[in-house]
């Protein structure tokens, strides 16, 4: 009775502490690359695969240069290859309505990649008014490039002033 008792109280604390220490539950499938993809170009696939789905769940454009801390420049190929096919895994609906039911009121016309920047800036500008930050919209220039930062800006100052 007594080896019973301790099976089961091991299994038991096996199976709590196992997410603690990084064991996968069975059914959490490994990413796949593509065939021709071994070690570090599949390592860069399967980190950015990972970044993409992180961003589309969290809401945020499809923009895989905001990890480029994630990569050097000799893999960013296998890197975006990865976050926009797991970017793309995520159902979502990006287009101007979803916008305008968030609660985020952009330009009529932008569409693509202007309108992803805006309601990036949007939700970290009323992310950060909530904090109690100023409005700095610069202390996030990793989320936007130089050539899409007015409209990065242009949402960040709408979402921190409302």
């Amino acid at each position: 009775m007594r080896l019973l008792f301790g099976l089961a109280a091991s299994s038991a604390l096996f199976f709590a502490t196992a997410p603690l220490i990084g064991i996968q539950p069975a059914s959490a499938a490994p990413v796949q690359c593509p065939d021709t993809w071994t070690g570090t170009k599949c390592d860069y696939y399967q980190d950015g695969y990972k970044a993409g789905r992180k961003d589309r769940k969290a809401g945020m454009s499809m923009a895989y240069a905001r990890h480029n801390d994630a990569y050097d420049s000799r893999n960013a190929s296998y890197y975006q290859e990865g976050y926009e096919t797991g970017w793309q895994s995520v159902k979502g609906d990006d287009s101007q309505q979803s916008a305008q039911h968030s609660g985020i009121q952009c330009p009529d016309t932008w569409t693509g990649m202007k309108l992803d920047y805006y309601k990036d800036g949007f939700k970290a500008g009323h992310k950060n008014r909530k904090a109690g930050l100023s409005m700095a919209y610069e202390r996030h220039d990793g989320a936007y490039d130089s050539r899409n930062a007015s409209y990065y800006q242009e949402g960040y100052e709408a979402g921190w002033s409302k």
